[in-house]
């Protein structure tokens, strides 16, 4: 049902059985880029995502091969200053990610985002809330062929704190005719419809 409700949230067609939190979860996005994006050594991500975010992410990069670079805020908009942000997805960039909803309250352009991403041949990760998907675009949408995958934490879901804590991180890839491959890069598990070795419709994790 999670992964069902989320897929039908977002658009996307597979949709992780959920990790830790959003920000690990984002880290474990960046490491997918890279095994995607061959020879990359550098993610960008905007400088107006959650503090929290940054920092989580920044200390899991310390002392690994993965360089991030934080794309700068225009301040007369709060938003991502795009012409700054072309310049820093050259070659060996695996990905950039950015929020739909920045840390500041702005909505991000994320349609020229996303373009920008794809026209550079790097990977778009959007960074959503999911109590919002119902009001804004889902990240499906964003651009000509929607983001490559998608990050959001689930505790806003309503779930009660267990024993790993009340983050839940909600990850998504594309899973379609032209791209069944991405999927294998990903860290965790999915759910998906098969049949058994009688014919008969089952679910496999």
């Amino acid at each position: 049902i999670y992964q069902s409700l989320l897929g039908q949230l977002t658009g996307f067609e597979a949709i992780n059985a959920s990790l830790y939190d959003r920000s690990t979860c984002l880290y474990e996005d960046f490491l997918c880029a890279q095994r995607l994006i061959k020879n990359s050594t550098t993610v960008v991500v905007a400088g107006s995502l959650y503090p929290g975010d940054l920092e989580v992410i920044e200390t899991h990069a310390a002392d690994t091969g993965l360089k991030i670079v934080r794309a700068p805020v225009d301040a007369a908009t709060g938003t991502l200053d795009l012409k700054k942000l072309e310049t820093l997805l050259g070659s060996g960039v695996a990905a950039l990610a950015f929020p739909q909803i920045n840390a500041l309250g702005n909505l991000e352009d994320v349609d020229a985002l996303t373009d920008l991403c794809a026209a550079r041949g790097v990977k778009s990760i959007a960074v959503v809330d999911p109590m919002f998907l119902t009001e804004l675009k889902p990240p499906i949408q964003y651009g000509a062929k929607g983001a490559d995958m998608v990050v959001a934490e689930g505790q806003h879901l309503a779930l009660g704190p267990n024993f790993g804590g009340p983050g839940l991180g909600i990850f998504g890839i594309r899973y379609n005719e032209t791209d069944k491959n991405s999927i294998r890069a990903t860290a965790g598990r999915y759910v998906g419809k098969t049949v058994d070795n009688q014919g008969r419709e089952c679910k496999a994790l």
